[in-house]
């Protein structure tokens, strides 16, 4: 798996941060990426991120949609409040 440089994470999860649906499309059904990949040391997955995203809320809400019907698992933590905000975007979906 390819990491960023001084971030941890994969170009996974600066797509799922962007949210670029079809770049994470591209990502797990070509190339194979792991949906529930943690970054290095922080441990945010590609949810976690899209939950962040600082795009507008109905193209983070599809990228959610997407990464949960691959696979992606809520119930992976981090120690950050960030999670608990992820929580509540899928109880939402």
């Amino acid at each position: 798996m390819l990491f960023v440089a001084n971030q941890g994470m994969t170009v996974l999860h600066l797509a799922a941060g962007g949210s670029h649906l079809d770049c994470l499309k591209l990502l797990v059904e070509h190339y194979g990426f792991d949906v529930n990949q943690p970054s290095k040391p922080a441990g945010w997955r590609p949810l976690h991120l899209c939950c962040s995203s600082q795009t507008d809320h109905q193209t983070a809400h599809q990228c959610l949609k997407y990464l949960m019907s691959v696979g992606a698992d809520p119930s992976l933590s981090v120690n950050n409040v960030l999670f608990n905000i992820c929580l509540s975007f899928v109880t939402a979906i």
